[in-house]
């Protein structure tokens, strides 16, 4: 019970209005992380709450139940989503 209310107020202190607005219940399950420290946390017991798929010229972000495995295949796609502008620095 104390982890998920943590990383409630965890997020509500970190991050934005918007960014809330859209995944009040993720809020309570996961954080947000910088694309450059996923490297470090692939062998960690850690998972992305979001799967990036691209469509057309659009990139969709889709919640995973489960999560998706952090790989470096994963980092380097999102550090090349992240170089073109699709996504910001932190997932």
């Amino acid at each position: 019970m104390c982890v998920p209310l943590g990383l409630f107020v965890y997020n509500l202190l970190t991050l934005s209005r918007e960014e809330l607005k859209g995944n009040l219940g993720l809020a309570f399950i996961g954080y947000k992380s910088c694309i450059e420290a996923l490297s470090d946390k692939a062998a960690k017991h850690t998972r992305l709450v979001h799967l990036y798929e691209e469509a057309e010229s659009d990139l969709n972000q889709v919640f995973v139940f489960g999560g998706v495995e952090i790989d470096t295949e994963v980092v380097e796609e999102l550090k090349k989503y992240h170089a073109q502008g699709k996504i910001g620095d932190k997932v």
